[in-house]
């Protein structure tokens, strides 16, 4: 697909200096010109506001001066990732140098850049072709995810073992990934000016089609539907124990949803650098790995339900945290309680559907977990918590959140599950 750049002219200004020769000069994004005086055009702007006495007269055509007969050198900084030095130059030295010499220091240049080659002018199309197709990656990445949960899950039942030992592959997996494609676009993925993708995707499609190829001896166990399975499934929720456990999806849900996309932001509203934000975020999953791979003792000791509610607590205390947080490092150890609110708390929700769902409503209810927790309670998260933060701003979205969590419903939920 073509690239979207919208056609949006780019401009940067020069300052003069005078040394040796007059010239203008400054600092920039390698990205901004190429070495092509054809794709820009220079004016002159005297900066000073001053009547011109007898021997600036000459040069007063400056300030009316455009479409510059110039040359640009470019040269990489050193110790600078991405930034150029730019030295504009006037091919014609008489009458424009010696007027230059005398007015350098109140002189600037500004230089626009016009060439379209590069861009695409129906950015309105392909950005809906865009949103489509992404609209199909993030549908078939959350069905993906569902269905996965339930063939682990089902295959860890049936060999009695551990669907937390499972899922430290994940983890570990999520540690991979990341870094290797941030090490492609740091060292191959530059073509010309700009990054390409291209061989990061391709990665991903080789690394895709390595884990079909893995998967696809395993004989995972097949589901049968039930039978009047709509019927069966309306009398299944009508149960006290399984609404209120739909609505800990919910609540939990749209807790973990806010999390994930607004923690980011809110750490760079409070001056986190990118370094703190990657650890912050990266951390949570390092926190995890011992806990998964003992979560089979964890849950046998302390149980599904009352596993739910430290993880309500857990997210209490995250929302809590941040927002009396002030400085963004405490965020690494506040980072703690996705052992609870993620990691142990994920296992609990698949084992307790094993144990509850009926025959015939085991898949369909895992998929309904997943659906509720990582997908609807997100989007009630990001549509509330986006409006809270756009208007009231992080610290008070935070504490809306730490509001919301010990609500009614939710202490309901807790003292059913700790009978």
């Amino acid at each position: 697909m073509p690239n979207v750049n919208e056609c949006n002219e780019e401009t940067f200004n020069l300052q003069c200096y005078n040394k040796e020769m007059p010239h203008f000069t400054t600092a920039s994004s390698c990205q901004t010109f190429k070495n092509n005086s054809e794709i820009f055009t220079c004016s002159i702007t005297d900066l000073r506001n001053v009547s011109v006495n007898g021997d600036q007269k000459n040069c007063t055509y400056f300030t009316k001066l455009t479409n510059l007969d110039v040359n640009v050198n470019k040269n990489t900084l050193r110790n600078v990732e991405d930034m150029c030095h730019y030295k504009v130059n006037f091919k014609n030295y008489s009458e424009t140098t010696s007027c230059v010499a005398k007015d350098c220091a109140s002189l600037e240049m500004k230089c626009v850049n016009n060439n379209f080659s590069s861009c695409n002018t129906n950015v309105g199309l392909w950005m809906i072709i865009y949103g489509i197709l992404i609209s199909i990656l993030n549908l078939s990445h959350t069905a993906t995810y569902r269905l996965f949960d339930v063939a682990v899950v089902d295959l860890t039942t049936e060999h009695n073992n551990d669907f937390g030992r499972q899922r430290v592959w994940s983890i570990l997996g999520s540690f991979c990934g990341p870094p290797l494609a941030g090490y492609i676009l740091h060292k191959f993925a530059f073509n010309g000016n700009q990054k390409n993708y291209s061989l990061a995707f391709v990665c991903s499609i080789i690394f895709t089609i390595l884990s079909v190829a893995s998967i696809w001896p395993v004989d995972a166990p097949s589901n049968r539907p039930a039978k009047k399975m709509w019927k069966k499934s309306l009398e299944f929720v009508r149960k006290l124990e399984v609404f209120l456990f739909i609505v800990l999806l919910l609540v939990a849900g749209s807790s973990f949803g806010f999390q994930a996309v607004y923690v980011s932001w809110y750490l760079q509203e409070i001056g986190a650098s990118d370094l703190v934000i990657g650890v912050s975020r990266g951390i949570n999953g390092l926190y995890g790995l011992p806990f998964l791979y003992s979560s089979k003792w964890w849950i046998s000791r302390v149980g599904e339900r009352k596993i739910f509610v430290l993880a309500l607590l857990g997210h209490a205390i995250f929302c809590f945290s941040f927002s009396l947080m002030l400085e963004p490092w405490f965020s690494v150890v506040i980072e703690a309680t996705s052992i609870l609110n993620y990691h142990l708390f994920w296992v609990a929700v698949m084992q307790y559907v094993t144990k509850i769902a009926p025959d015939g409503l085991q898949a369909t209810l895992k998929v309904m977990a997943g659906s509720l927790h990582f997908n609807i309670g997100r989007l009630i998260s990001t549509m509330v918590g986006g409006y809270i933060m756009s208007i009231f701003g992080g610290r008070m979205a935070f504490t809306v959140k730490v509001a919301v969590l010990p609500g009614k419903e939710v202490k309901d939920l807790m003292l059913l599950f700790l009978e």
